[in-house]
């Protein structure tokens, strides 16, 4: 029922903040998420914005330049990723993400990599503040189900996609800028 309701979506005229607001709706009805997130990474692979949030801890989600946080970590591995706060302070400890840009630590984070084609250019993100066993394998399965279904909307140039994130995601036949491999 989630990727029907999805898929009818995708083809909807809904603006952008419903369009939003459906999906963290319809992810409520699989899992519990009270806090989610959407990135997505401008094309020259500069700006990072976040078109929509659902979060009780942190403030701050304004556009931002990418950084060592999170959601860069599954930018750059294009994979789903369930982070802990050891599996975090790991990460840490080998480079591939800086606290400072994590913003306020949730006991478990879980992240699930938006595609165009191979190409990651956005996150869809759930956390628990209080819940260190929130998110299983299954369910970042599940998400990353249920993702490439919302992801096609980036493709079918959705109104909802093209309204906030024009210069994020383009239909198809417009030119996609692939962003320079960069070492940190």
């Amino acid at each position: 029922a989630a990727l029907y309701q999805i898929a009818a979506l995708a083809s909807s005229d809904e603006t952008a903040e419903r369009f939003y607001v459906q999906i963290h709706r319809i992810i409520s009805r699989l899992l519990d998420v009270e806090n989610l997130y959407i990135a997505l990474l401008s094309e020259d692979c500069l700006t990072l914005a976040f078109p929509y949030v659902q979060d009780e801890q942190e403030p701050n989600w304004s556009s931002r330049s990418p950084a060592r946080g999170l959601t860069e970590y599954v930018l750059r591995t294009g994979q789903t990723q369930i982070v802990s706060r050891s599996r975090a302070a790991e990460l840490v400890a080998t480079g591939e993400i800086e606290l400072d840009a994590v913003g306020t630590l949730a006991r478990l984070w879980m992240g699930v990599p938006l595609l165009a084609g191979e190409r990651p250019i956005g996150v869809l993100a759930v956390q628990s503040y209080t819940d260190e066993h929130a998110y299983t394998a299954a369910d970042a399965e599940l998400i990353g189900f249920v993702a490439p279904n919302w992801r096609a909307t980036c493709n079918v140039g959705a109104k909802s996609m093209s309204e906030t994130a024009t210069n994020f995601c383009r239909p198809p036949g417009t030119r996609r800028l692939r962003c320079p491999a960069r070492r940190h």
